[in-house]
């Protein structure tokens, strides 16, 4: 316990000292005609995400299951400055499986949730509901894109230079799912199977592209935790700067 709660302090930390610069030097032009694609983009991290894109005039879509968080969500996206006068804004309410048309330049998976409870007390329908949301929605909705977003691929190309390096697949994880601890064993199990998926699928995109990042919030204060039963004034970071956070390890370049 005492391990996992340095970890999420320190977590905590780096993730508003990262905010705090990116407030100061925003601006970034990555996004910039971009679509970008946001699961549970209708609230919490996802959303915070979709409005840093917007500012940067990207095109965006968000997907989620509650229609009346989308429609609040497209008013708010409606009501924020953009760089560009013909960004659109579009919102779905579909099944994460669901097959998706329109090219894609960058993928952010957001969707997720929590129930916490001791494992032997948890109903199986509701880790089977966990693992559908948190690790394959995101697996299906990659199956689904990944073609259509490797489709300006020429293995003529230099692998830096090609178009498709300047696409993203964006992962976020948890810090669940790089230190476990007990009454989360099915949720971290979830956040641990993205980041072996996310670690593998960006191995086999090394040469091609989309780039491929995972990021690990700490207890974020998000309707996805909404089961979580403790003050999340104790430890937990607000959506808005865990976004920050996740936009700025998206945009960054290839090392």
């Amino acid at each position: 316990m005492g391990v996992y709660l340095v970890a999420l302090l320190l977590c905590s930390l780096t993730t508003y000292l990262l905010y705090r610069y990116i407030r100061c030097n925003s601006g970034n032009s990555f996004f910039d005609g971009k679509h970008v694609l946001i699961t549970g983009g209708s609230s919490g991290i996802g959303l915070s995400l979709a409005i840093l894109a917007r500012r940067s005039g990207a095109n965006i879509t968000l997907i989620a299951r509650n229609r009346e968080r989308l429609k609040l969500a497209r008013e708010t996206l409606a009501s924020t400055s953009t760089t560009r006068s013909d960004a659109w804004v579009e919102v779905r309410s579909m099944d994460l499986t669901s097959s998706y048309a329109s090219p894609v330049d960058v993928l952010i998976h957001s969707a997720g949730f929590c129930f916490s409870r001791e494992f032997r007390e948890m109903p199986i329908d509701e880790i089977a509901s966990m693992n559908h949301t948190n690790y394959l929605g995101p697996v299906h909705l990659t199956h689904i894109l990944l073609p259509s977003m490797l489709s300006m691929f020429s293995p003529q190309q230099n692998r830096l230079s090609h178009p498709a390096r300047e696409r993203r697949i964006a992962f976020i994880s948890s810090m669940g799912g790089q230190v476990a601890i007990a009454g989360l064993t099915a949720y971290s199990a979830t956040k641990y199977a993205i980041r072996g998926f996310a670690d593998a699928l960006r191995m086999e995109l090394d040469m091609t592209g989309p780039l491929v990042t995972t990021s690990f919030p700490p207890d974020t204060d998000t309707p996805g935790f909404a089961f979580i039963n403790y003050d999340p004034r104790a430890f937990m970071t607000y959506s808005h700067s865990v976004g920050s956070f996740v936009y700025r390890v998206t945009y960054m370049p290839p090392r």
